[in-house]
């Protein structure tokens, strides 16, 4: 890397005029202190003239001149970090980055839109690079949180590496008595002191790997990492403790103070939002498992009060820190008793009881289903939720599974996961998966298996996926297969992608897998994704692929948006069947609910099929949640189908939840009990396994007791899965 021939840009917003934005003070450290840390000529090394920090007061023009001089001047990387709250459009989805000036309720003419980063960021000839986003969302309290497959899709920035402070659906975190936000302030240890695991430079692999490992191992949100490829190989920092012992504890943070920690706990007790409460809770428990014997004696009588008022999951967690420590711990000297957490504050807690626990709870749940099929497809659930987190844990449930149908399927599913941080580990799995598969005797479920490991293996060894997917003898299985192959690489090698779609025989399959090209193009390139679109024979999946980019460019390009909506229904009307044609027009709802509602509405009452027909209108519910919840609730009152008018109240209400809780209270409730009257108990099951979901990120109580209501074992599990699934930072 060349100092002299990169550029860096930092935007920081503290503070700002509008008083529906939260200041962050913190983040006027961050960006001092990151600038300071990249041009120190033992670590960063990069030329101070070359790293623009824009005012605390920058307006959109000023930060855009900085990036877009940045980007013309850049050749060797060009690194843009972000820190502030992330704001959503109300109708389009699209993100906003505020700055000092911006007004909510005109974010088009206020903040900085992502799609200009976007721009500047492809317009550049620099070799790498590098968006850092820390974000800290206000949460709720002022909007959404990137908690949408749309917004996602905006950090897929071709040819750049994106860095993420947290996953989509949880918000990033300031702590009491650090300086710096928490992403920020790891991010920032992790430069000036180093880490053992790795090489003389800190590659943006490194960076991702230690922080995602520390912010995980103290309960915080984790980092998420984009459109790696080889970018994650760029060193961007001196390693200062290359060769070095390695740690055993991650580099554990430094001493908390124990009544600045209570102040915190109060703060977050106090929050009317339960999942900032159920933080709090958390946040004790966390601090003093990963603290040594001083921090932990220090922490004791606190801990016990705690437990005394009704936290018996942080005192299950104390006991078992306090059991580790035992040897050198003197008994507590309750003369210096620490500040006391008051009743009156212990008594709005909404605790939880972690995910680890959660998923712990749903494999015994699993292990008492007596049919083994059920049992199986359970606990290949588990594996796969503990995948992203604890791989060690996630392969010992997959061992667990008899049938070698689904713990090939567990094992793939785990080597999925894996694919970008530990692909050695990813490719061992793949193999094992291959063994178990061989043992399968039914031809139709060996090529099932044999699809996943395919699907698995497209990210880390494509030629191998392809290798397994010729090897399986039926023509459909092994269309899947080759499908599978083409979606996962979609977004890495579109060109490999495409030709392993046209490669595919039967026509209706070709059609899916050409379909899933499109949509993954249609964030980066969407003048290929329609050419893709257009080159589809099958009008239904034709019609998707042109939704898809409807979705993709909405609040971007409303002309192009009116066109291709306007083909996809003329396209879908050309489809004869009349249950293609529902899944075409439910595709183009999707796509117009959150631009054009009226539209959307109107498009879903002309589907004749009764469920895809209530589908879309659930739907156009979700899309109206934040903007104009009456109506949301208006169109879910027109869904005559229990299950999705449980799910789509549920929807409702977790998108309210940080706006009007009562409102969103209530809609929960008549969830439960809409839900609760569904005659047919799988779909019971079903629907209160979607709303415990729905409700974990914002009512994590609630998530728990509606899973433990569900009487079948095999749901319950279901249900545990997709609440842990949520807490640790997943979809």
């Amino acid at each position: 890397m060349d100092p002299q021939r990169s550029r860096i840009v930092l935007v920081g917003t503290p503070a700002y005029t509008d008083p529906g934005l939260p200041d962050v003070p913190v983040v006027a450290n961050n960006v001092t202190d990151l600038a300071a840390v990249l041009t120190d000529a033992e670590l960063g090394g990069f030329d101070p003239k070359h790293c623009a920090v824009a005012p605390s007061t920058a307006s959109v023009e000023q930060v855009g001149d900085l990036l877009v001089q940045a980007a013309e001047e850049a050749e060797d990387l060009l690194l843009f970090y972000y820190s502030g709250h992330g704001l959503l459009g109300p109708r389009r989805r699209d993100l906003y980055l505020s700055l000092a000036g911006t007004r909510p309720g005109r974010l088009a003419f206020t903040a900085l839109p992502f799609d200009a980063v976007r721009d500047a960021c492809l317009g550049s000839r620099a070799a790498s690079r590098v968006v850092i986003l820390d974000s800290c969302f206000s949460g709720r309290a002022i909007g959404d949180t990137l908690a949408d497959d749309a917004v996602l899709g905006q950090l897929e920035v071709a040819g750049t590496y994106t860095l993420t402070s947290a996953p989509a659906n949880r918000t990033a975190l300031i702590l009491p008595g650090e300086r710096h936000t928490a992403f920020t302030e790891r991010l920032l240890h992790l430069l000036r002191t180093g880490t053992p695991a790795a090489g003389p430079l800190l590659s943006l692999g490194d960076i991702y790997r230690h922080l995602h490992a520390r912010l995980r191992s103290e309960g915080l949100p984790e980092p998420q990492q984009r459109g790696t490829a080889t970018a994650d190989l760029l060193g961007l920092a001196r390693n200062r403790r290359f060769g070095a012992t390695a740690d055993t504890t991650l580099g554990a943070p430094p001493a908390v103070d124990l009544a600045k920690l209570l102040e915190g706990l109060h703060a977050g007790l106090d929050s009317r939002y339960p999942r900032p409460r159920a933080a709090a809770v958390e946040e004790l428990a966390d601090w003093l498992t990963l603290g040594g014997p001083g921090r932990v004696q220090a922490a004791r009588i606190a801990l016990e009060r705690a437990a005394a008022n009704g936290l018996p999951v942080v005192a299950q967690t104390a006991r078992a820190a306090l059991g580790r420590h035992s040897c050198s711990l003197p008994a507590p000297d309750r003369s210096a008793a620490a500040p006391a957490l008051p009743p009156d504050r212990l008594g709005a807690v909404r605790h939880h009881q972690g995910a680890a626990v959660v998923l712990a709870t749903a494999e015994r749940v699993a292990g008492s289903i007596t049919d083994e099929s059920s049992r199986a497809r359970a606990l290949a659930g588990i594996a796969k939720a503990w995948a992203g987190t604890d791989p060690d844990q996630a392969e010992r449930v997959a061992g667990s599974i008899a049938d070698d149908s689904r713990k090939t399927e567990a094992l793939a599913g785990i080597a999925a996961s894996l694919a970008g941080t530990d692909p050695d580990r990813a490719q061992r799995l793949s193999g094992e998966a291959e063994r178990v598969a061989g043992n399968i005797g039914d031809g139709s479920r060996k090529a099932q298996a044999l699809t996943g490991i395919a699907r698995a293996l497209a990210g880390v060894d494509p030629d191998r996926a392809e290798r397994v997917a010729a090897g399986i003898i039926a023509n459909a299985k092994k269309a899947q297969a080759l499908a599978a192959i083409a979606g996962a690489l979609a977004g890495t090698d579109p060109d490999r992608a495409e030709r392993v779609a046209r490669s595919i025989t039967a026509e209706s399959m070709k059609a899916q897998a050409l379909a899933g090209v499109a949509r993954a193009l249609a964030w980066t390139d969407p003048d290929r994704a329609e050419w893709v679109a257009r080159s589809i024979t099958d009008d239904s999946r034709k019609a998707q692929a042109l939704a898809a980019i409807v979705r993709a460019l909405a609040g971007t390009d409303p002309d192009r948006v009116e066109r291709l909506s306007g083909e996809a229904e003329r396209v879908a009307g050309r489809v004869s069947s009349e249950s293609y044609r529902a899944e075409a027009l439910t595709a183009i709802t999707r796509a117009l609910a959150g631009v054009d509602p009226d539209r959307a509405e109107w498009v879903a009452g002309s589907i004749a099929d009764g469920p895809r027909r209530r589908e879309a209108l659930a739907a156009v519910a979700r899309a109206l949640a934040g903007v104009d919840p009456d109506r949301a609730e208006r169109v879910a009152g027109s869904i005559t189908d229990e299950y999705h008018k449980a799910w789509t109240l549920a929807a409702i209400a977790e998108s309210l939840a940080g706006t009007d809780p009562d409102r969103a209270e209530r809609l929960s409730g008549e969830a439960e009990r809409v839900a609760g009257s569904i005659a047919d108990g799988s779909r019971r099951a079903q629907a209160l396994a979607g709303i415990a979901k729905l409700l974990a990120a914002t009512d994590p109580d609630g998530a728990e007791r509606v899973a433990g209501s569900i009487a079948d074992e095999y749901h319950r599990a279901q249900a545990l899965v997709g609440i842990a699934t949520v807490w640790m930072g997943g979809d």
